[in-house]
């Protein structure tokens, strides 16, 4: 029997005039249209501001730029060495070398005819970008060195100033940078020195602006927001406490549990250069989500670990049944909640019609026979209908559902769980005859970053299943 599902939490809800969300889900202080757009008022188009567009990144000075305008990594690496090993590795190092994303973007190129093109690519690329070193699907075999090391250390500390509030939907999204490449490289101390370069302090490099210009993404020709990782941060409590993206991802894992529970920033004593002073804070550039697919297939393995453990960190799991095991043919009901306990954004986020967190759940009786299951996988790996899955279900302008971002014209339902927000959900059988207690039930959330079809469709029938990560388990007995 499929569940009974009822949702306890403030979702937040994508329809075809844009974005809205439950009032109750939004800091009282905050006003809900300061930030959040509509289709109509999200749409930016071609002209002498965006240079680049559908990406919106601009050159101070418009100016031309080739590769030698910028530092390269193993260059910062002789100051930086530790901060370069994190950031090896990580999804931003590899962001040009995911082979999911290169496939999705060969695909949205060809299918939209190249106006996709640099909305995908400058947040993969954002050198190549700049430097017109690819435009096409054809150049990502032939790419520079440096531009397909991807989101790298001289872009992201060039970048002087975030032009989203002069946007049409004044919020961070499709690379609203401005970017200033030269001898100034700017980060998060006022005191910086350096034999190498000048140093400025910026307090953009500090806030949940600098990372949302790539983790916002609105749709380039209707306006629809198709990643949401920011606005969702937006609505929170995390940003209610001043809780910025940097003070989650760039600490070690093992103080974001500290992070969430005290709504404070933890603090990482270090040297951000082996040349520099001891600090009572650096910033971990290993940059780790929730991404092990690609951590996996890219062999990042310490980076797969850290994956892990944010995942088992983000979210905490409950469950209850019966006080004693119901007689044959009475309904048996378990009862599940799960609560996004440490994510400031929502579970999953990025493209939640990819992403895969669902609840799997076994009952077995005395005999240690499954009389009831839910969320178990096919032959193939794949979830059954009966399964209970927070994700998104976006459709393209006919109605069908869809995978391309590009062709999302709404998203009925966002099952996503919001920061702190917890859902409940009920699941009923009817005790088989024959069976008896004590019943033993195993409850798991569980998470892979796409199904097995979606990476067999893009990468071909031979490519292997995505990892699972069980974000949380809990088992109960139910005595006789």
């Amino acid at each position: 029997m499929k569940s009974k599902i009822t949702l306890l939490f403030a979702a937040i809800v994508f329809s075809s005039i844009g974005y809205a969300a439950l009032k109750n889900s939004i800091p009282p202080e905050r006003s809900l249209n300061s930030f959040i757009v509509t289709r109509a008022d999200a749409v930016e188009s071609a002209s002498p501001d965006y240079p680049f567009f559908p990406s919106l990144i601009r050159i101070a000075g418009d100016k031309t730029l080739t590769t030698d305008d910028f530092t390269s990594n193993d260059q910062c690496a002789n100051c930086h060495r530790e901060i370069h090993n994190q950031w090896t590795g990580s999804m931003h190092f590899n962001s040009f070398e995911d082979p999911v994303w290169r496939s999705m973007w060969t695909l949205a190129f060809n299918e939209t005819e190249g106006r996709i093109g640099n909305e995908c690519l400058s947040c993969h690329t954002p050198i190549g970008v700049l430097t017109h070193g690819i435009t096409k699907p054809g150049e990502l075999g032939t790419l520079d060195a440096l531009s397909a090391s991807g989101v790298q250390c001289d872009f992201c500390h060039t970048i002087s100033d975030t032009r989203h509030l002069e946007t049409d939907s004044k919020t961070p999204h499709n690379m609203a940078f401005t970017i200033t490449p030269g001898d100034i490289k700017r980060g998060p101390y006022k005191d910086a020195e350096s034999p190498m370069h000048e140093t400025a302090y910026s307090q953009l490099h500090e806030s949940a602006e600098f990372c949302g210009n790539c983790h916002n993404v609105y749709h380039p020709e209707t306006g629809l927001p198709i990643e949401n990782t920011y606005d969702e941060w937006k609505l929170s409590t995390y940003a209610a406490n001043g809780i910025v993206c940097q003070n989650c991802h760039m600490i070690p894992v093992e103080k974001l549990a500290e992070v969430a529970a005290t709504m404070k920033a933890a603090v990482n004593p270090g040297q951000a250069s082996e040349i520099g002073p001891q600090r009572d804070n650096v910033f971990s550039h290993e940059f780790v989500g929730g991404n092990t697919a690609m951590y996996s297939a890219l062999e990042s393995k310490s980076k797969y670990d850290i994956a892990v453990k944010r995942l088992k960190i983000a979210a905490a799991l409950d469950a209850s049944g019966p006080a004693k095991t119901p007689a044959t043919g009475s309904d048996f009901k378990i009862d599940v909640k799960v609560t996004n306990a440490a994510a400031g954004h929502n579970l999953p986020t990025s493209l939640p019609e990819l992403r895969q967190m669902w609840l799997c759940i076994t009952a077995k009786d005395a005999k240690g026979k499954v009389i009831y299951q839910s969320g178990a996988l096919d032959a193939k790996g794949e979830l059954g209908a009966d399964a209970v899955i927070f994700n998104a279900q976006p459709k393209d302008a006919n109605g069908n559902p869809t995978i391309k971002p590009w062709e999302i014209a709404r998203i009925d339902n966002n099952r996503t769980i919001p920061p702190k927000g917890t859902a409940s959900e009920s699941f009923s059988f009817t005790m088989p005859a024959g069976s008896a207690g004590p019943v033993k039930v195993a409850v798991a959330l569980r998470y892979r970053s796409f199904s097995p079809a979606v990476v067999r469709q893009l990468l071909g029938p031979k490519a292997g299943a995505p990892p699972i990560v069980d974000m949380a388990s809990k088992t109960i007995i139910i005595p006789k």
